[in-house]
C-alpha cells in the first residue's frame, strides 16, 4: 500500500489556546453516507456509510467513512471526524464505478448554541488491470486510483455574543489530491474539521458613537487647556 495523499477545499485553521477558551465546542453527531455513484455492478450501500461493488463475492472492493464516536466535548481546532477508507481487491467479473459523492454532517454546539455543518466529496475511481504496475514507483501491481475532484457544502457561523465562531469541514490533512492502494490492500486517509474565533464586528453606528464621544472628549480636553 502506498499513500500518496488527498486533500479536501479548505485549510485547517489554527488558532492560539487564548482564543480557544473563549468558546466551548462539542459535537453532538457525525454521519456519512455515499450517494450518487456512477457505473459498477452489484453496488450495496448506496445511502449508507459503506459501498461495494464487484461481482457480489466477498470480498469486494468498496469505499468506507467511519466516523469518530460521539460525542465530543470541548474540541480543540482542527479535529478528527472519521476515516476514509478505500478497500482494493479483485473483480473477477462485473464492473467497477467510475465516480462516488460522500456527503458528510456534522452537529453540536458553541457555548450551547446549536449548528450544522455539510460537506459533499467527489471521488473519481480508476480502475486499473490487476497485472499493471503501480504508477506511484511502488513495488506493487495493480494499483486503483482515487481522485478527490470537488469539494462543496456549508459552514456554519455561530454568535456568543461578543464573539463569532466559524465552523468547517477541511476534508484531509495532506496537500495532493490523488492516491493509490495496491490490489488486496486498504488505504485510510482522515477528515478533519475546524473552526475559527473571532470578535463580532462592531456595527456603523457603533463606530460612529465612538467617533462622537471621541470628539466630545477632545472638547473638553481643549477647554480645559484654554
Amino acid at each position: 500500500m502506498f499513500f500518496k495523499a488527498i486533500t479536501g477545499a479548505a485549510v485547517a485553521v489554527t488558532i492560539s489556546a487564548a482564543a480557544a477558551s473563549a468558546a466551548t465546542v462539542n459535537v453532538s453527531s457525525i454521519s456519512g453516507n455515499w450517494s450518487g455513484v456512477t457505473g459498477g455492478s452489484n453496488i450495496t450501500g448506496v445511502g449508507t456509510s459503506s459501498i461495494t461493488w464487484g461481482d457480489g463475492t466477498a470480498p469486494d472492493s468498496g469505499y468506507d467513512f467511519n466516523a469518530v464516536g460521539t460525542p465530543l466535548t470541548d474540541v480543540t481546532s482542527p479535529f478528527l471526524i472519521g476515516d476514509f477508507v478505500h478497500n482494493n481487491f479483485p473483480i473477477p467479473s462485473g464492473s467497477s464505478i467510475t465516480q462516488a459523492t460522500l456527503d458528510i454532517t456534522v452537529t453540536g454546539t458553541v457555548d450551547g448554541l446549536a449548528f450544522l455543518i455539510t460537506e459533499s466529496f467527489v471521488f473519481n475511481h480508476n480502475e486499473t488491470p490487476n497485472s499493471d504496475p503501480c504508477p506511484d514507483a511502488s513495488a506493487g501491481t495493480g494499483c486503483d486510483i482515487v481522485t478527490l475532484v470537488s469539494a462543496t457544502g456549508t459552514g456554519a457561523v455561530v454568535s456568543t455574543g461578543s464573539q463569532l465562531v466559524s465552523l468547517v469541514i477541511d476534508g484531509f490533512a495532506t496537500s495532493d489530491l490523488v492516491f493509490y492502494t495496491d490490489e488486496n490492500q486498504s488505504n485510510t486517509a482522515g477528515i478533519y474539521a475546524s473552526f475559527e474565533i473571532s470578535p463580532v464586528p462592531l456595527p456603523a453606528a457603533g463606530w460612529m458613537l465612538l467617533g462622537g464621544l471621541g470628539g466630545l472628549a477632545a472638547m473638553r480636553r481643549r477647554k480645559k487647556t484654554a
